[in-house]
């Protein structure tokens, strides 16, 4: 349950997971800055945010039916 309502992972899985919420509509996504570092954390996840309008290409691996994403 946890892991549906926080997002501690990767500027790049953050950025995935905004862009799907865009993708989905959302007018706003509520965000808590935790730790030792406030402003380090305010900086990933705006470069998060930023990154989810970055390209992506996405390629099919031979070895899974699962796609990749990467970010540039």
């Amino acid at each position: 349950m946890v892991r549906c309502g926080t997002m501690t992972v990767t500027r790049s899985a953050t950025a995935a997971t905004l862009r799907k919420l865009d993708d989905a509509g959302a007018a706003a996504v509520p965000y808590q800055p935790a730790g030792h570092d406030i402003p380090r954390e305010l900086r990933a996840f705006r470069e998060a945010a930023e990154r989810r309008h970055a390209p992506t290409t996405a390629s099919t691996s031979t070895n899974t039916k699962t796609t990749e994403i990467r970010y540039a």
